[in-house]
């Protein structure tokens, strides 16, 4: 067994230090082009209501350029509003389909007779 004397220093020995270089952990979140709803904005603007489905395809044909330049909040801006406006124009287009189902019988089963009868019969 070794004695220490009580007032003599001891080296310490000798340490080597270690750096060690990370690289930074990098998240990349890749987000999708959003869709443009092209196909259903046309369909309403054709075969619906045409006011309401020309708004829809305005807002379709931004959302590409606007993605493709950069501008991904716009794009989806473009994209919820082209949504928005394909289903306004299909809701009014139906509204006008089916009172037009219900009015043209009306008026020829109806309407035609009575301004007949009145004509013919005074």
């Amino acid at each position: 067994m070794e004695m220490h004397q009580p007032n003599v220093i001891h080296p310490a020995p000798m340490q080597q230090t270690v750096v060690q270089t990370v690289p930074a952990t990098q998240v990349v979140i890749a987000e999708t082009r959003p869709q443009d709803h092209f196909a259903c904005a046309l369909f309403t603007c054709l075969c619906c209501f045409f006011p309401t489905g020309i708004v829809a395809l305005v807002f379709s044909c931004q959302v590409s350029p606007k993605w493709n330049d950069g501008d991904y909040a716009g794009a989806k801006d473009s994209s919820r509003a082209a949504d928005l406006w394909w289903k306004i124009s299909l809701g009014i287009g139906l509204f006008l389909w089916i009172v037009g189902v219900i009015m043209i019988p009306v008026y020829f089963l109806v309407i035609v007779p009575l301004l007949w009868a009145r004509a013919v019969f005074g």
